[in-house]
């Protein structure tokens, strides 16, 4: 979703409204992969399952790529869930390293 946000906002769906179960889309039309595996597969819209707080570690993300921490100091001053979620956006934490 962070490399095509666009394509996930409401007022410009172009996807048939498939916001959950009450009016599913007839096939699997959203993917998601990861290394080339298929991990999650849906027939409704994957937004609405998208925390408030999921969304602004994606909003801090494009700051995180460019070297702009979320508190002053270095790597080692930041919080835990806020580099935790990086890596994550990133891809570079899978399923067996998360704790």
């Amino acid at each position: 979703m962070n490399r095509n946000k666009e394509s996930f906002n409401c007022e410009t769906c172009q996807w048939g409204r498939h916001c959950d179960d009450r009016n599913p889309a007839p096939i699997e039309q959203w993917i998601v992969k990861r290394a080339g595996k298929i991990v999650v597969e849906s027939t409704t819209c994957l937004l609405p399952m998208v925390s408030n707080r999921s969304v602004q570690f994606l909003n801090l993300f494009n700051h995180y790529k460019h070297h702009h921490l979320l508190i002053s100091g270095g790597i080692a001053e930041q919080p835990n869930v806020y580099l935790t979620a990086m890596q994550i956006i990133n891809g570079q934490l899978n399923e067996s390293t998360r704790q």
